[in-house]
């Protein structure tokens, strides 16, 4: 298994939407496909960022903030 950052491009979501999470999958697909069963948002979208998390080396994956 792989861990992928999945996120909605910039423009593309709104206050109170989800624009990103971490996914646990075998193949980019597999994290596609994951990330719009798991949200309206990403279901919606025609774009998609996947990158894999490359585990060998420390790094801050997601800083989430609802803004306000």
């Amino acid at each position: 298994m792989n861990v992928y950052l999945v996120k909605l491009p910039v423009g593309e979501y709104t206050y109170g939407d989800d624009y990103a999470m971490i996914v646990v999958a075998e193949d980019e697909l597999h994290a596609e496909r994951k990330a719009r069963w798991s949200s309206y948002n990403f279901r919606q979208a025609k774009k998609i960022d996947i990158s894999q998390v490359n585990l060998n080396e420390e790094a801050v994956i997601l800083t989430a903030n609802v803004g306000g």
